[in-house]
């Protein structure tokens, strides 16, 4: 029996030290850091516990304190900073050892669509081992669904990964799996594939900025699309 999706936590991964935006996780967006809005739409998808998984270098010393202060759960390890699907792998099983699925989760994509991680869940069978909608991808860069099977991960990490798996937590799932493993979702209804809705530079930062802006205080509550919308034709999203 495959598990209810209220019992499929979430792991948000995150540090401090990207070399093109430094300290991005913490950087504000409408009046909180970027991390808090991607853990907070994480949680209103209704799945499992929503934790952070950081490093534990002094360069992530304030995202644990800020982790801390807000009662989010917290993993940390020293391993090899590019080793992120060995720490993905590692924070599932501190933080939620008896979990079978986990959704990965970037601190860096604030508007994580709640509902499409819900109808991933939907998706999960006895044969699936990883739901996306990125494979094809049709939907903006920062509305990414992941959610693994996590004996599935472990599988290829215990017989080895290459280095750029390691970095990309879920490549060899997207990769070496059997297509008949993975579960995707119905393409995203609007063409909006060429769309960034992630961080990773100054000017990413601006932009959504001035989207979260355009939407209004309850900005978070309002998906993707009547963000976009509001922001591009100056109606209320």
């Amino acid at each position: 029996m495959e598990p209810a999706p209220e019992s499929i936590p979430a792991i948000v991964l995150a540090r401090l030290d990207s070399t093109r935006l430094p300290r991005k996780a913490l950087a504000d967006l409408g009046g909180r850091p970027l991390v808090a809005a991607a853990i907070e739409r994480a949680r209103a998808a209704r799945l499992g516990p929503v934790a952070l998984a950081s490093t534990g270098r002094p360069v992530d010393a304030d995202l644990a304190a800020w982790a801390r202060d807000a009662g989010i759960p917290l993993f940390r390890d020293d391993a090899d900073v590019s080793d992120v699907a060995g720490r993905l792998l590692r924070a599932a099983g501190a933080l939620a050892p008896r979990a079978e699925w986990i959704a990965r989760v970037n601190a860096d994509s604030p508007f994580l669509d709640p509902r499409l991680l819900r109808a991933g869940a939907a998706l999960i069978t006895p044969g699936t081992d990883y739901v996306t909608n990125l494979i094809p991808r049709t939907y903006p860069y920062g509305v990414a669904v992941e959610l693994l099977r996590v004996s599935a991960l472990r599988r290829f990490a215990d017989a080895g990964l290459t280095a750029e798996e390691r970095e990309h937590a879920t490549l060899a799932l997207r990769t070496r799996l059997p297509a008949a493993r993975i579960a995707s979702l119905p393409p995203c209804p609007f063409a909006l594939a060429d769309e960034r809705l992630t961080v990773d530079t100054p000017h990413d930062l601006d932009r959504l900025r001035a989207i979260v802006k355009d939407a209004g205080p309850a900005w978070t509550k309002k998906s993707y699309a009547q963000l976009l919308r509001a922001h591009q034709t100056g109606a209320p999203a």
